[in-house]
């Protein structure tokens, strides 16, 4: 995506920055279930000092979250200052259509907000993903490979899902580039023919992405139960390793039922950018 790519040189600094601190941000949240497993292990057994890990980790994450909120904000609304008035004259001069480049300009909001919302949660869900089932490896091979054997299906259904979910936001944008142009025609048939098309292609979307969350939610339930079926076979188990087991196992549920969702505006993203590049010209049908 030329688009994005642009946008990351123009400002790689600001963004390394805050894409770093998300990275750290969420290395803490990996680390939290086992610092937490380890607090309750010493509160059993009288060893109050092992609270201090906890602590430690809380104050550490706490700090870098408030720092990285405040200059998220910076450093994003810079971004679209900056994107929107120069995609304005790269279209005019390309001699796109007044009514288009308004819709494209509208539209392009949704890749600031996609630099800003959906990449850190690419950072963070793969972060997530990858350290708690490093960590499930840790506490038990066995538990680990389980884990890593879902990995298969989730990534199958998750491309079918891109690949559908561009098509259908195609066929979206298009509509929503002609939005300007047919209420200025002030024709009630016209206007409502385009809202029942916007609505059909957001319902087909949100149907494609259902079917993937559901299909997904299934291997996380087969998951959870094969996992707690082991967690009873292991001998001289702890509350701690127990607790710590099932929460890294919680976060590998959380991080993959948010893939649909990033990858869903990914595909919409990747239409926008190609149109303010105007890299290819669609006509809705």
């Amino acid at each position: 995506m030329k688009k994005l790519m642009n946008i990351f040189i123009q400002n790689k600094f600001g963004l390394s920055l805050t894409y770093g601190l998300i990275m750290l941000e969420n290395l803490s949240i990996v680390i939290y279930p086992s610092a937490i497993g380890i607090a309750i292990d010493g509160i059993l057994s009288g060893n109050f000092i092992k609270l201090i890990y906890f602590v430690a980790l809380s104050i550490f994450h706490l700090c870098i979250g408030v720092f990285r909120h405040v200059y998220d904000t910076h450093i994003f609304t810079k971004i679209y200052s900056q994107l929107a008035p120069s995609a304005i004259t790269k279209l005019h001069i390309q001699g796109v259509d007044r009514d288009k480049i308004a819709a494209r300009i509208s539209l392009s909001r949704e890749v600031a907000d996609f630099m800003q919302i959906e990449i850190p949660s690419v950072f963070s869900v793969s972060i997530v993903l990858i350290g708690s089932l490093s960590m499930l490896f840790f506490y038990d091979f066995w538990i680990g490979i389980m884990a890593l054997c879902c990995f298969v299906p989730f990534s199958i259904v998750n491309y079918w899902f891109f690949k559908k979910s561009y098509s259908l936001n195609e066929d979206l944008n298009n509509h929503l580039e002609k939005e300007i142009s047919v209420i200025s025609t002030l024709k009630n048939a016209f206007i409502k023919r385009h809202f029942l098309a916007l609505r059909i292609c957001r319902i087909r979307i949100s149907n494609a992405e259902a079917k993937t969350w559901g299909i997904i939610e299934i291997v996380l339930i087969l998951l959870l139960v094969s996992i707690l079926l082991r967690l009873g076979r292991i001998e001289n188990v702890t509350t701690g390793f127990i607790y710590a087991a099932l929460s890294y196992i919680w976060k590998i549920n959380e991080g993959i039922e948010e893939v649909p969702h990033i990858v869903q505006n990914f595909a919409r993203v990747k239409d926008i950018s190609e149109r303010l590049d105007d890299e290819k010209v669609k006509e809705a049908a």
